[in-house]
């Protein structure tokens, strides 16, 4: 068609060159886009972009950072409501599971006060162009590493937070807790196939599975979030407004001759994603 799309570069390493530009897909179907040098500069404002070391924004939504490297606010322009009771925290608690650590997570875990959160932010800005801008936040949680990158793009209606965590942290679960404005008794979770209704924790109904989301429609309609990710399908829900999806999972088993190698279970490098 000849037209110019929003482009910038996010990197170059020698001769290779990675852009990101905004592609208007048909949903069954293709597009060619063509790749040239260009002259001009297309300002940040120019999509409605807008970075600073705490804040991000678009169209859509507004973000705050609080001084722990949290989100601290998502304000929803177009329906105008904080989508947030409280930051968006990652929790760490201590993690024992005696007989079946592969995968048993114990209710008392999920109900315990959290042991710590990642601490002392360094944030930087590493995006900030007419397509994406981005808030890299790196903290410490004990022996762990963890950073994260959050995200808007031009015309988006995500806050992606992609993570990328050394993780050596031993009798730890972690999770993300997302403290909504929105409350309800019940949570809707992605099936793949369908969707099932949930309410909050109990000693037989604790941690859940879902696929790709979960959400909290307010009681009253007007207002709902959904968190969504790329990779995670354990969550658990201890509040009306509250989701916590599980994150890394090592716990602490039993002594021998219970499965006690199971204790560097998630230890390593990971990266993954989940959206708001």
């Amino acid at each position: 068609t000849g037209r110019d799309v929003p482009a910038q570069i996010i990197g170059r390493n020698g001769q290779m060159t990675r852009i990101l530009f905004l592609a208007d897909m048909p949903s069954v179907g293709f597009k060619v886009f063509e790749v040239r040098e260009h002259t001009g500069f297309q300002s940040l404002t120019s999509t409605g972009l807008r970075v600073t070391a705490s804040s991000l924004e678009n169209a859509r939504y507004r973000v705050n950072i609080d001084g722990n490297g949290d989100i601290g606010s998502i304000f929803d322009k177009e329906a105008k409501h904080e989508l947030l009771k409280s930051p968006i925290r990652l929790e760490m608690r201590d993690d024992p599971s005696p007989d079946k650590p592969a995968w048993r997570i114990l209710y008392e875990t999920v109900t315990s006060p959290v042991r710590e959160y990642p601490v002392k932010p360094v944030v930087r800005i590493v995006d900030r162009g007419p397509v994406r801008i981005t808030l890299e936040v790196t903290r410490q949680a004990g022996p762990s590493t963890i950073t994260q990158r959050i995200s808007l793009t031009a015309g988006g209606d995500r806050v992606d937070v992609q993570n990328d965590i050394d993780w050596k942290s031993t009798n730890t679960l972690l999770k993300a807790a997302f403290p909504f404005a929105a409350t309800n008794s019940k949570a809707t979770y992605d099936l793949g196939l369908g969707t099932i209704q949930r309410g909050n924790n109990h000693p037989d109904a604790y941690e859940v599975p879902a696929q790709w989301w979960a959400d909290i429609t307010d009681t009253g309609g007007s207002l709902a979030a959904a968190v969504l990710n790329d990779s995670k399908y354990g969550w658990d829900r201890p509040a009306d407004n509250v989701l916590r999806l599980t994150l890394l999972h090592t716990p602490k088993p039993g002594e021998w001759p219970r499965p006690f190698y199971q204790s560097s279970q998630d230890l390593g490098r990971h990266r993954f994603v989940y959206s708001v």
